[in-house]
């Protein structure tokens, strides 16, 4: 009777899934790096879309309508890669970290074939968008290597550089790691979708209509000045020109080793 119930693990994690779709409580899971077997029966969340993933270690899909086939540096990158390609809901990578091939299918069904070679993704749902408070926190990945950390009812009062419309609290960052210069948003959600992009970075004060975002990295290719106060900017990673990074340190000296002198603005 057991072998009848459970004889495939595709119908175990669709037996689950079915179970869990009003709440969507999540197996343990991860938004880092994939390691098998270690990672097996858990999820993997999307950094980038918070697309949900059922991960399989050791198994693959009877599953051949492969709508693409990439080179993969992780099994990592290959559920990535399957977050931005057209009807991809499955993915079988086979490899190791530094090379693999990325194998992406759809729809995510088959019969469960045990292989000890291969890791197996399955697409499981999509997170709701960034809210406050829920995400307070949270760290929102762009693809162009910026991000930004979630402050819920913090505005950074002044510095407002240019005011939009967006409808969502991700999209309001995106256009602020677009924008030369923006440090800081604060997102307006009841307001119809305000969207202030700040080019200073002043001291946060408690404001319960306002969604901020402070950004941690900005993109190399965004150019602009940065512009920020401490203690706020404390850990705040930027990137230069030429594509170097450094992190803001507030309050810190490293003593000796000067070899030039300059006087600056900011």
């Amino acid at each position: 009777m057991r072998i009848a119930l459970l004889r495939s693990l595709d119908q175990y994690l669709l037996l689950t899934a079915a179970l869990l779709t009003t709440t969507h409580a999540q197996f343990p899971g991860t938004t880092g790096n994939i390691i098998c077997p270690a990672a097996n029966l858990t999820t993997y969340t999307s950094i980038y879309t918070r697309q949900v993933f059922n991960i399989t270690c050791g198994s693959d899909s009877s599953n051949d309508n492969t709508v693409n086939t990439v080179q993969s540096t992780s099994f990592q990158a290959c559920v990535e890669a399957c977050t931005t390609t057209p009807q991809c809901v499955d993915v079988s990578f086979v490899g190791t970290t530094g090379s693999g091939t990325c194998y992406m299918k759809y729809p995510a069904t088959g019969t469960f074939l045990a292989n000890p070679s291969i890791q197996r993704a399955a697409y499981w749902y999509t997170l709701p968008n960034y809210s406050c408070p829920n995400d307070n926190g949270a760290v929102y990945n762009l693809r162009n290597g910026a991000n930004a950390t979630v402050e819920c009812f913090t505005d950074h009062a002044g510095g407002d550089a240019a005011m939009t419309i967006t409808s969502t609290l991700e999209a309001c960052i995106t256009t602020c790691a677009n924008t030369a210069g923006c440090v800081d948003i604060s997102y307006a959600p009841g307001s119809g979708g305000l969207c202030y992009l700040k080019n200073t970075l002043a001291p946060g004060v408690t404001n319960y209509g306002v969604w901020g975002a402070r950004m941690l990295t900005q993109a190399a290719s965004g150019g602009g000045a940065f512009t920020a106060s401490c203690p706020e900017a404390n850990g705040t990673v930027v990137s230069d020109v030429n594509g170097a990074t450094w992190t803001i340190e507030c309050g810190l000296d490293r003593a000796g080793n000067d070899f030039e002198q300059l006087y600056l603005n900011s």
